[in-house]
């Protein structure tokens, strides 16, 4: 099993090398502390989306009495949940899907100002896509479909970035300013 230090180990290289190249550049100290937290929030999403990948054929994915790793019908998976009594474990699927998209919504603007609004949803649409298309590609790399590869995720994700969108459009002009 390859746990999720090997993500914080690379993020934290990411990190360095930013921090030593940014200084070079005399980059603004808001824009180092803005791009570091990214660099952060990147890390932390590579390390809740994609680890532990866990490689033994024997705890592949159990869905619905078969084995399956994959969902592409809108809703399907909300609608279970919801129907199913919604308990923790689906309020945190849910809840946490959303909480994962919305830091990058707050940053989508800082880094663009003022995107327009197709900016926003293809930005959204690709980070969320890039999330669930690495899960597979890992899954299948390794031989084993150890994540599902939910639209769902990629809908409450989105829905989480147009909520950091919301978020942003409410921080003060001061914080704004860069």
């Amino acid at each position: 099993m390859v746990d999720r230090g090997l993500a914080i180990f690379i993020g934290i290289i990411v990190l360095v090398l930013y921090l030593v190249a940014a200084i070079y550049l005399k980059v603004k100290p808001k824009m180092i502390a803005i791009y570091c937290v990214f660099i952060a929030y990147l890390t932390a999403v590579v390390a809740i989306t994609l680890f532990p990948i866990t490689y033994d054929s024997y705890s592949n994915i159990q869905y619905d009495g078969g084995l399956t790793w994959y969902n592409f019908i809108p809703f399907k998976t909300i609608n279970e949940m919801i129907s199913g009594g919604f308990g923790v474990s689906d309020a945190t699927q849910i809840f946490g899907n959303i909480l994962l998209g919305l830091p990058f919504g707050v940053f989508v603007l800082f880094f663009l100002r003022k995107p327009k609004w197709w900016v926003l949803i293809l930005l959204a649409f690709s980070l969320t896509v890039a999330i669930e298309m690495s899960q597979m590609i890992v899954g299948f790399a390794i031989g084993n479909m150890y994540r599902n590869v939910d639209i769902d995720d990629i809908i409450l994700n989105s829905f989480g970035t147009f909520l950091g969108y919301g978020v942003y459009k409410l921080l003060p002009s001061k914080i704004k300013e860069i």
